[in-house]
């Protein structure tokens, strides 16, 4: 099972949520060559500035994608889905969407983002990340895709189905 760490990234700056309140980490290579370190090989980040359309980030995903596996919320905009696909970065969308996925499901690192009673298609992403994670949503979603959970559902799930989750992001 894959271990995964969620970050902010503003200003080219990472952050994390501890204790409720946001803390500097600090730059993105110094945290990540500190977290593959420490067993992690997955960041998700959730980019700041990639919510205002603004790409200044792009560099630092470029440079964390030697060192370990990255994935970056997108939204829905085409525009910033190629430009991250140019970085091999894995692109997280929250599904349903309006972005047209099938043009992309060639690249392999689409993951999408539902909730456990998400009940649409998911049919052009690889992974899956399932937000309050039941033991009903990863046997309903295990059959076709890799399945990731955030640690306070994996927590909650029982064996059989801890079984079949790929990564846990933290």
């Amino acid at each position: 099972m894959i271990k995964a760490k969620l970050l902010y990234l503003k200003d080219k700056q990472f952050f994390a949520i501890v204790d409720g309140a946001r803390r500097f980490l600090g730059k993105p290579m110094d945290v990540g060559k500190k977290l593959k370190k420490e067993g992690y090989d997955l960041l998700h980040i959730i980019d700041e500035d990639l919510k205002r359309d603004s790409d200044t980030n792009f560099d630092a995903y470029n440079s964390l994608t030697y060192l370990m596996n990255v994935e970056v919320e997108c939204g829905d905009k085409d525009k910033l889905l190629i430009k991250l696909l140019t970085v091999k970065v894995r692109i997280v969308v929250k599904l349903p969407t309006k972005l047209d996925l099938g043009k992309y499901k060639e690249s392999k690192l689409l993951v999408g983002s539902i909730d456990a009673d998400f009940d649409g298609n998911v049919e052009h992403v690889n992974d899956l990340i399932i937000e309050s994670a039941t033991n009903e949503s990863i046997e309903k979603f295990s059959k076709s895709n890799r399945i990731l959970v955030y640690e306070k559902d994996f927590d909650k799930l029982n064996e059989k189905s801890k079984k079949k989750v790929f990564g846990v992001i933290e």
